[in-house]
């Protein structure tokens, strides 16, 4: 059981279980399970430029609880398989051979059990990996950001509760601010050791451009962007919020706070010409996830195509953007700025919050069902 912060090593720490793996047994098999595609997507570019050049090839199989013949071909021939749980298990039981060689299974995100119906089946299928672990010799690896009962899952997975390792270390400080919007201007309460405040974060004012006669900001929507933009000249940024509907408006605050014209994000070419494509056949003409993209935000949410969303990962993994927005506790609402990072998200947390960020914005904590 690895119990550490996130972006303090959890997946160096795989790295070096799956390096002694093959080191002692060459012809072993490691797989690597990721709750979320794009987590998966992420574990694989980083797995793939550690160990590739090595030679040890390394597969994603991703998708829904199917299996084809391309699937177990990749996972036959791969050293490294990275799957989500619900392929693997479907894997499992259309060939079960396959995991007779496997020596290292790594469940990340491991805290994911609970009374939800799909962290029933994780548990369940963790149990089901405990045994196939005590059976063919494999060790189980499970890594977590968030475990407040770390010892009790240790001895539930390996009968031993002392099998944790754990550290308060994280790789960067971390501030707690209050935003609060008056009307006229942000002002920002820093809380810590040491409190301090911004009086004027950002005052309302006229735009300068367009038809508009009211300044800007003249809501929290506006404020939120505002501040997010700013904040982006530092580093990349995220924006949270409860509500799936939340995003598109906020996106279209961020591109007010942007200016006029905002510059068009230096994003790699095929990879943004691919995602140029998808939108304009999945999405309503001048639709504001592809206009926000353009300027390095990214929208995410669980109400786009599944399409969209593939290259929107894609992208977002080759070309890092400047801000993000969210929806709430489940990374599916989402908007990213690339001048820093503007990242504007719903939900799928876990998956979608890259560790780049250096600034997170809470928009609203309310989750509404």
């Amino acid at each position: 059981m690895i119990n550490l912060r996130t972006s303090a090593g959890k997946t160096r720490v795989a790295e070096l279980a799956i390096l002694q793996t093959i080191l002692s047994e060459p012809t072993a098999k490691i797989f690597y399970l990721a709750p979320f595609r794009s987590l998966a997507l992420e574990v694989e570019q980083t797995l793939s430029s550690t160990f590739a050049w090595l030679g040890y090839g390394v597969s994603h199989l991703y998708g829904g609880s199917r299996v084809s013949s391309i699937d177990t071909e990749l996972a036959a021939e791969s050293t490294i398989t990275i799957a989500t749980p619900e392929k693997a298990r479907a894997l499992f039981r259309a060939t079960p051979e396959l995991f007779e060689n496997v020596k290292l299974l790594i469940v990340d995100e491991g805290h994911l059990i609970g009374p939800s119906k799909r962290f029933v089946r994780n548990e369940v299928f963790i149990d089901h990996l405990r045994c196939l672990a005590r059976t063919t010799g494999a060790r189980l690896l499970l890594l977590s950001a968030v475990l407040p009962n770390a010892r009790e899952l240790a001895e539930w997975v390996t009968g031993d509760p002392n099998a944790v390792a754990s550290s308060p270390w994280k790789p960067s400080a971390e501030r707690f601010g209050l935003l609060r919007w008056n009307g006229s201007r942000v002002r920002i309460d820093w809380h810590g050791e040491v409190s301090s405040f911004n009086p004027s974060f950002v005052e309302a004012k006229r735009l300068g451009f367009g038809t508009r006669r009211k300044p800007f900001p003249n809501d929290k929507n506006e404020a939120v962007a505002a501040t997010a933009v700013r904040l982006s000249a530092i580093g990349p940024v995220m924006i949270f919020t409860g509500r799936a509907v939340s995003v598109p408006t906020l996106a279209e605050a961020v591109l007010l706070a942007l200016g006029e014209r905002p510059e068009d994000h230096a994003w790699p070419e095929h990879e943004w010409k691919v995602f140029q494509g998808v939108c304009q056949e999945e999405l309503e003409p001048d639709a504001i996830e592809l206009r926000a993209a353009r300027a390095g935000v990214v929208c995410h949410s669980n109400r786009e195509p599944q399409a969209t969303k593939r290259c929107l990962h894609c992208v977002h993994r080759v070309g890092l953007s400047t801000t993000s927005v969210h929806k709430s506790f489940h990374p599916e609402h989402l908007l990213h700025r690339f001048f820093g990072l503007l990242h504007l998200s719903a939900t799928e947390i876990p998956s979608a919050i890259p560790s780049h960020r250096s600034s997170i914005g809470v928009h609203s904590a309310s989750v509404y069902v």
